[in-house]
């Protein structure tokens, strides 16, 4: 199993820099692993966030806690 994560904790990103990360990911197939904790994400990003993540075969685990999103986006 090919394995590799991906750790942006606490370093600040918003909702612009997230969406860049979301575009990069999009049909990235060797991420399984993504550590977004701690930054400043909002509800705003949640649609484009979900849609992308729902199309994403590869990503297994994707941590968000600490940002500004709904709960019930941190429940999808």
């Amino acid at each position: 199993v090919y394995f590799e994560e991906i750790r942006f904790q606490f370093m600040l990103i918003k909702d612009a820099g997230l969406l860049y990360l979301i575009n990069a990911l999009a049909n990235n197939t060797k991420i399984s692993h993504i550590k977004l904790i701690d930054n400043f994400f909002s509800e705003n990003i949640e649609p484009i966030l979900l849609q992308t993540l729902n199309k994403n075969t590869s990503l297994v685990e994707i941590a968000v806690q600490g940002n500004r999103l709904s709960h019930s986006c941190l429940a999808k």
